[in-house]
C-alpha cells in the first residue's frame, strides 16, 4: 500500500515541481511525506503498523524506533534519510 502511494506521490511531486505551482511550504510538506513513506517502507511490518500515523513526521518515526530500542531499524531509517537528502539537494 505505501509503495504504490509513494510512487504516485513522487510522480505528482515531480510534475508539480516542473510546473512550479507549489509554494515552498508545499514542497517541504511533500518532501517530509515522501521521506516518511520511504522510512515506513523500510520498517518491519509490526513497526510499520505502529508508526503509520507518523508518515508526515519522519523525525517522530525515528524517535519512536529509538524509544522502542529498535536500533537496527533506526539505523536503516537513518541510511534512508541520508540517501534521500542526497537526492533532493
Amino acid at each position: 500500500m505505501y509503495l504504490i502511494f509513494h510512487y504516485d506521490l513522487q510522480v505528482h511531486f515531480f510534475l508539480k515541481r516542473r510546473v512550479g505551482t507549489l509554494s515552498e511550504e508545499e514542497h517541504a510538506r511533500l518532501d517530509r511525506l515522501a521521506l516518511g513513506l520511504r522510512m515506513l517502507g523500510a520498517l518491519p511490518l509490526p513497526w510499520q503498523q505502529r508508526c503509520s500515523a507518523l508518515h508526515e513526521h519522519p523525525r517522530l518515526i525515528l524517535e519512536t524506533l529509538l524509544m522502542g530500542k529498535q536500533l537496527r531499524a533506526a539505523s536503516q531509517v537513518l541510511s534512508i534519510c541520508i540517501s534521500f537528502m542526497y537526492i533532493f539537494t
